[in-house]
């Protein structure tokens, strides 16, 4: 009786993204994780799956996979996004299509090729196409990332804060505490003062800079909750999402791409126009009154002339 050779099983060497070996390479297993690219999987001292690396616009944290920070929130970015093939660039989020990097943490600049380059120096300073840049500097002599336009601001220098309207201000040497905030003097060069936070609506407006509420709570006016932790309202132009912090736009205002605040909605910045539009519109009115003022002198020159000439007729 003869023998069949019966082949050696196929191995597996290399799985799917979401899946890793199993068996000796006899098989693939999910990760079971949501997001997660690669993973690995330990049995001592006990089975535990843990991910290595999360799929496009996904970054690790805790050992689960994190959508990356939407631009409207990537000034509190600190996770590096993973975009292509780029997972160590210290970006914070991704392009439109997820294969590069769309927009740098703070203090990084983006390459032509889509990676992220910490900037040089002491005050790294990113340009209005998000380059670093070494013979340009922000409109604010404060600001240490102006984003994609030089005349707004995405990050002041230490010792300083960006307000509600864009610019950067000093910030309190004395730490705020729950309930309080960093009242700025009309003089910026005066040093500001510890406050409490207002409670009723006309003084929250005269505000611009956030009441601290514990945590990270950006764009508070004041604090709510038996420990006073968390918003109770916000400051001009930002309103409550669910989780009581002051992330969205008010109804009537829109994101400025440029510094990502809110400003009134038809403008780029908390004026409703840029410094651009100002001194363009400036030199425009300038223009109009001093041809008005041409045309009335001469109108009247050749009124008086025409008089004359009556008269002496």
């Amino acid at each position: 009786m003869g023998t069949t050779e019966v082949p050696a099983p196929t191995t597996c060497t290399t799985c799917l993204d979401g899946f890793f070996i199993q068996n000796g390479g006899l098989h693939c297993q999910e990760c079971g994780i949501k997001s997660c690219k690669t993973c690995t999987h330990t049995t001592l001292p006990f089975p535990i799956i843990t991910c290595d690396t999360c799929t496009d616009g996904y970054h690790l944290e805790g050992g689960f996979c994190v959508i990356c920070s939407p631009k409207s929130s990537i000034n509190l970015a600190s996770k590096v996004c993973t975009c292509g093939s780029d997972t160590t660039g210290n970006c914070g989020n991704c392009s439109s299509n997820s294969d590069h990097c769309g927009y740098c943490l703070i203090g990084y600049g983006l390459n032509l090729d889509g990676t992220c380059t910490k900037c040089a120096g002491v005050f790294p300073v990113v340009g209005p196409l998000g380059n670093c840049v070494s013979n340009e500097t922000c409109f604010d002599v404060q600001c240490v990332d102006c984003g994609n336009s030089i005349d707004s601001c995405r990050k002041c220098r230490d010792g300083f804060q960006l307000d509600i309207t864009g610019v950067c201000v000093k910030i309190c040497t004395i730490k705020l505490q729950n309930g309080q905030f960093c009242r700025q003097n009309e003089d910026l060069t005066i040093d500001p003062v510890v406050n409490f936070c207002p409670v009723d609506g006309p003084l929250i407006q005269t505000i611009t800079t956030a009441c601290y509420c514990g945590g990270t709570t950006e764009n508070c006016a004041n604090c709510s909750g038996s420990t006073i932790n968390q918003c109770g309202s916000c400051l001009k132009g930002y309103s409550l999402d669910e989780d009581h912090n002051c992330s969205l736009c008010a109804s009537g205002y829109q994101r400025d791409m440029s510094n990502l605040l809110c400003v009134p909605s038809g403008g780029n910045s908390s004026s409703g126009l840029s410094l651009g539009w100002i001194i363009g519109i400036s030199v425009t009115g300038c223009l109009l009154l001093c041809t008005l003022i041409v045309g009335l002198i001469v109108g009247l020159s050749e009124g008086a002339n025409r008089n004359i000439r009556e008269s002496d007729e």
